[in-house]
């Protein structure tokens, strides 16, 4: 029989000497279940309480953890919780979660639950969120597109497009425009709002793969993989790329002032590397040493049932990936290792490390 919510969990935290690599790293998770991140935005705005997913009650459900004690209070309960959907409003106390064709929010503070959107049978995918717009991307019958509205569940509507949406973000700074991308080629597109002006950012070439774009905090610009073997920048207003990086990176994330990037990395897997977003020099932060499964190739218009299992498969492959995230002063990164058997969490200290990246500088 699974906790109610508001069920708090004894700090797991610890030492994580398994963990190779110039930064110190602690383990934040011990259960014999799955943890994850629970999507892109995760932390809190003052940083103190990380936004995970967990089967350790059962079903996939949210729970919170506060970095200073290591505790862990379970905060949904009910139909499972899509992994890797939610998103962390900009107070702090809202986060807002996929369940089947839905969108739910829940309140920290009280642990109240409610449903923002419904579509019925719908597919939904992350959420994306930049001040009160909450966008998703969406699938009603073999109509792909997105669903875009306010956090107070309002002004909502489908916009139809022509591919399948993978995933989603906001302008940081233009909160009128998204950044989209598709399955397949071409991946990189842009869209007002209100769903005028699509356009594609970056036609790719026969040998190229786009992956895992996303905003260079809050510069405006966009960083990504391309494989093989490099991360680059995007100018936002020019589309001019410039490649930042030459290895093998796969997600990207950015701290807020757009100064650093970190990065997994997957064939070879390397470990997670700091890039300087400037100069693109790079620095070991760890070795996770997870299974890196890699998500299924797009294989052209599925039908409804091949639509499912690809989306059971993508997720599935997601739990295995490290996929780091800055805590929002940028000096530590929380990333997920199922090397033990088990995806759990960790945290790496990036103040440990050596100056020009964190601490003093040599004397």
């Amino acid at each position: 029989m699974g906790s109610d919510k508001g069920w708090v969990w004894a700090p797991e935290s610890g030492p994580a000497p398994e963990v190779p690599g110039p930064a110190r790293v602690r383990r934040l998770t011990h259960q014999p279940c799955r943890h994850h991140l629970a999507g892109r935005q995760v932390f809190t705005p003052e940083g103190d309480v990380l936004i995970f997913v967990s089967d350790r009650d059962g079903a996939p459900q949210l729970f919170e953890l506060r970095l200073e004690d290591g505790s862990i209070r379970k905060l949904t309960e009910g139909a499972p919780v899509r992994p890797f959907t939610a998103v962390v409003h900009h107070g702090g106390d809202k986060v807002f979660f996929v369940r089947g064709g839905s969108i739910w929010m829940v309140r920290r503070s009280t642990l109240e639950e409610s449903c923002v959107l419904s579509l019925g049978q719908a597919w939904l995918g992350p959420c994306a969120l930049a001040g009160d717009w909450l966008a998703a991307p969406a699938r009603q019958g073999r109509q792909y597109g997105l669903v875009i509205g306010r956090t107070d569940g309002t002004r909502w509507d489908f916009l139809a497009l022509p591919r399948r949406v993978v995933a989603l973000e906001f302008h940081p700074l233009e909160h009128e425009w998204l950044e989209l991308s598709f399955a397949g080629t071409p991946r990189m597109h842009r869209m007002r709002r209100d769903g005028a002006g699509l356009e594609c950012l970056y036609a790719e070439g026969p040998s190229e793969q786009i992956l895992h774009e996303t905003f260079l905090g809050n510069t405006g610009d966009l960083v990504f993989a391309m494989r093989p073997q490099a991360l680059c920048r995007m100018d936002w207003e020019s589309r001019r790329v410039q490649q930042l990086a030459g290895f093998s990176a796969w997600h990207p994330a950015s701290n807020s002032a757009g100064t650093l990037v970190a990065c997994d990395t997957d064939s070879p897997d390397q470990g997670i590397f700091l890039v300087d977003a400037l100069t693109g020099v790079r620095q070991s932060v760890c070795l996770p040493g997870s299974s890196n499964q890699s998500e299924p190739a797009d294989s052209g218009e599925p039908d409804e049932h091949e639509s499912q299992r690809r989306h059971d498969e993508e997720e599935q492959a997601l739990w295995t990936q490290p996929r780091p995230a800055f805590t929002p002063d940028g000096r530590a990164l929380a990333f997920v290792s199922d090397r033990s058997g088990y995806p759990q969490l960790y945290l790496a200290d990036l103040e440990d490390l050596p100056a020009p990246w964190f601490g003093p500088p040599p004397v």
